[in-house]
């Protein structure tokens, strides 16, 4: 979901933020995996412009991601799950160094 909110130039807090949720419960769903409410996955297709599917079943963009994105995914979906894993793990650093989270935070 991460990767889905950053190539829409947003994040997890924005979207808290906009739909009232607090972030430390929707931190619950991500960190384990679990599926989130009905009607937290209805705003979250709301906020990033996408079907239930994708988000759910990884099936294809909606939206003409760029040539680079494109390529990443299909990348992604050559790894095996624990390599996925560690590529995911690895995105999450990136984008906590971007933003300056990475300083100010202690979880990985």
């Amino acid at each position: 979901m991460d990767i889905v909110l950053a190539a829409r130039g947003t994040n997890r807090h924005s979207f808290c933020k906009q739909y009232g949720y607090k972030p430390n419960t929707l931190q619950n769903y991500w960190g384990t995996n679990k599926l989130p409410p009905g009607n937290i996955v209805a705003d979250l297709c709301e906020y990033v412009a996408e079907s239930a599917d994708f988000l759910l079943y990884g099936k294809k963009l909606q939206y003409k991601a760029s040539p680079e994105l494109e390529a990443a995914t299909e990348m992604l979906d050559l790894l095996n799950e624990e390599n996925r894993l560690a590529a995911f793990k690895y995105i999450k650093f990136l984008l906590k160094e971007q933003t300056g989270d990475a300083r100010n935070s202690k979880t990985s």
